[in-house]
Formats: C-alpha cells, structure tokens, sequence
C-alpha cells in the first residue's frame, strides 16, 4: 500500500514534469492518458479511486494506476 506521503511526491514530481516538459515523459504520459481516458473512475481528469489529478498523475514517472492499469 503507498502512503499519503509517497503519494504526494508522486504528484508533486508530476506538477513538476507539467510545467518542465521532457519528450520522454511526455511520451510516457501519452500512453498513460490512453489508458485514463477509457477508465470508468476518470471523473473530469481526476481518478476517482486515488483522488488524483490526472495530468499530473500521469507524468510522475513513480507513480502507478491504483487498480494495476499501467
């Protein structure tokens, strides 16, 4: 199980990899939107079973989907 605060680093290094664009997590977060989009628990780009905010979510390069879809 990941703890709040590991959780929190993995967004935060999202925010980070928002705002300071890298072509290889871009494509990382590419194939990740993919797959959001097609999940039922994507409620306006923010996952409804971690809470998350998914633009952010899908560039941090440690986190993972919490139902194991990438």
């Amino acid at each position: 199980m990941i703890t709040t605060g590991i959780k929190v680093s993995h967004v935060l290094n999202g925010w980070k990899n928002v705002v300071f664009r890298d072509h290889g997590i871009e494509n990382l977060a590419d194939q990740r939107s993919n797959i959001c989009e097609q999940c039922t628990h994507n409620l306006k780009n923010v996952c409804s079973v971690c809470g998350c905010p998914l633009v952010a979510k899908v560039r941090a390069v440690k986190a993972t989907c919490p139902l194991q879809r990438w």
